[in-house]
């Protein structure tokens, strides 16, 4: 099930009727909404729109309404035209990353180099060892009394460290140390992990970001010594 709806004509019009709209933002497709009748929802956040930022062709756009469809790998903008609130996909290929909910998704052509890779990963710090998530859901042709039109699944998520241009499963926390290669001490991670309450599994974006952070000091400064 695709919901992004490819209207030349339409987008042309839209185009037309609002010249105040940089051409390299719609230069997408008109989206779709799902059918309200299916259960939960195709989107990475809640229902409600967010404001957001989108990096195309190094260029940023700031204070849009966004949401993140991820069942689809859609940034969906809801813009205002002519008194009329319009739904676009933001064109994938030309988005190098973009902010909503503060948080980050990059382009796996900007990270990987790859011109035909074209899909969005959470990044989560920039420092020399990153950790990068990818969420996805699928639509289930699961059709009951409580969804008889289909339902749209839980939200899963692959979790990997980057270094060096290279992805390694860090889904959990064995996996995660075992990821830097012996460049950390696992007890000193382990430690630091209960000192501040954090479970590795079910840590939040910002929890990682220290968990990352911290990784990151460790070797730092046995680098220096």
């Amino acid at each position: 099930n695709n919901y992004s709806v490819n209207s030349v004509g339409e987008l042309v019009k839209i185009s037309n009727d609002y010249y105040g709209i940089d051409d390299e933002l719609i230069n997408g497709c008109v989206y779709q909404m799902p059918d309200y009748r299916i259960m939960g929802s195709p989107y990475l956040f809640n229902e409600s729109w967010s404001n957001g930022v989108v990096f195309i062709n190094g260029k940023k756009y700031s204070d849009l309404l966004l949401k993140y469809d991820i069942l689809n790998e859609v940034v969906v903008l809801n813009k205002q035209i002519n008194d009329y609130n319009r739904l676009l996909s933001v064109n994938k290929s030309q988005i190098d990353s973009f902010y909503i909910e503060n948080r980050l998704f990059v382009n796996s052509r900007v990270l990987f180099q790859n011109p035909d890779d074209q899909l969005f990963y959470e990044q989560i710090t920039n420092h020399d060892y990153r950790l990068l998530i990818r969420y996805k859901k699928v639509f289930l042709k699961t059709y009951n009394n409580l969804s008889p039109y289909g339902r749209f699944s839980s939200l899963k998520k692959d979790v990997s460290l980057f270094h060096n241009g290279t992805l390694q499963n860090a889904n959990n926390l064995n996996s995660f140390i075992n990821a830097f290669n012996d460049k950390i001490d696992k007890k000193k991670v382990k430690t630091y992990l209960k000192q501040n309450g954090f479970n590795y599994s079910n840590a939040t974006s910002n929890q990682l970001k220290e968990i990352i952070t911290y990784c990151n000091t460790i070797i730092s400064i046995q680098n220096e010594n």
